[in-house]
């Protein structure tokens, strides 16, 4: 890799924290049970803490993940009945979605700290010896990413009629499907491939 290549990945890397958070943990993830099992099934002296560490950084893993998710416009989402509406009316679904999405997240971000300020803040782990503020913590913060990437989108949205539902998301599906199930008809009854 020359170092104009190297340059530029380390720029992305940080211009990127959230995919390079997910990438840290995951990979922490996965050392930390490769560890266990080698100290437990190799060495026969199982670590008292890594099953409890890495459930924790995979609560935090979910919560960044989802807030990825939500960056990439990842989700799930039905639009069959709004594929049939005019632009306008594509713009006000959207919003109607989001504003229903922000009261959620709003309600979910207040809850989760309010879980975290008075019902964790005095308990501690029982192998790491840890606040259990941190692992609580994931689901605020969690919220607050995805409650900003859902705000971001639909302002992108706004201002971008074509992005609006992603319509040509919908008829590459379309096309796929119309292509699978003539494929589908030219294979003869009981072969298969």
């Amino acid at each position: 890799m020359n170092s104009s290549s190297e340059r530029h990945s380390l720029k992305w890397w940080l211009s990127h924290p959230l995919e390079l958070f997910i990438v840290l943990l995951l990979s922490a993830i996965c050392l930390t049970v490769f560890a266990q099992v080698v100290f437990r099934y190799c060495l026969s002296s199982p670590l008292s803490w890594s099953e409890e560490g890495a459930r924790y950084m995979l609560i935090w893993l979910s919560a960044l993940g989802a807030s990825y998710a939500f960056k990439q416009r990842a989700h799930f989402s039905l639009l069959f009945m709004v594929k049939h509406l005019g632009e306008k009316e594509k713009k006000t679904c959207s919003t109607f979605i989001m504003l229903g999405l922000v009261i959620f997240f709003g309600i979910f971000i207040w809850k989760g700290w309010f879980l975290v300020w008075y019902v964790s803040r005095y308990q501690i782990a029982p192998a790491t010896q840890i606040s259990m503020v941190w692992p609580y913590s994931a689901a605020p913060v969690g919220g607050c990413l995805m409650l900003y990437y859902i705000v971001r989108n639909w302002w992108f949205d706004l201002k971008d009629t074509s992005a609006v539902f992603h319509d040509q998301d919908v008829d590459e599906a379309e096309e796929l499907m119309k292509e699978a199930k003539k494929d589908m008809e030219k294979r003869e009854p009981g072969t298969r491939s």
